[in-house]
């Protein structure tokens, strides 16, 4: 396996993310800062891309990460047509939940009900920590407290 400083950070990286369970999950880099986390965790490191480039993509986000992460790049492939382009997200201005607009993957924009944006991800960066923390629920069938926080609003309300 290449040392971990000579792989370089391109589109189609390989990162192992340490999980709080003491496992690892992992994640392509997609066009930055967009990562695709895998649907998949371990209690050994991994490294075989061949496997590991066939297991589904849990879900999409933009990630900043910081060294203090500890995410290690493993390894690059071509990352399959579907993971090549931005990821459709949405925003909802503050003090406005009536109002959404739908970015697509070609960066078009568009005006939205708040009943489009249902299952689709809210245009916000997340850091490492709590990309790795909503992986873990992911994998674990729990509910995540910043993805929840970051829903469509139907109402003026928090949950």
């Amino acid at each position: 396996m290449p040392d971990k400083q000579s792989i370089p950070r391109r589109i189609g990286t390989l990162f192992r993310v340490p999980l709080a369970d003491k496992t690892y999950g992992y994640a392509w880099l997609m066009k930055r800062p967009n990562m695709a986390f895998l649907r998949y965790n371990s209690s050994r490191p991994e490294a075989d891309l061949d496997t590991l480039k066939t297991i589904p993509v849990a879900f999409v986000i933009p990630v900043r990460l910081r060294p203090a992460d500890r995410w290690e790049a493993i390894g690059w492939c071509e990352l399959p047509p579907e993971l090549q382009a931005y990821p459709t997200q949405f925003r909802q201005p503050v003090g406005n939940f009536r109002e959404c607009y739908i970015t697509d993957s070609f960066g078009n924009e568009r005006i939205a009900t708040p009943e489009e944006c249902v299952g689709i991800e809210r245009a916000a960066v997340w850091d490492g920590w709590q990309a790795s923390e909503r992986l873990l629920d992911e994998l674990r069938g729990r509910t995540n407290r910043h993805a929840e926080h970051l829903k469509v609003r139907f109402s003026d309300e928090r949950p």
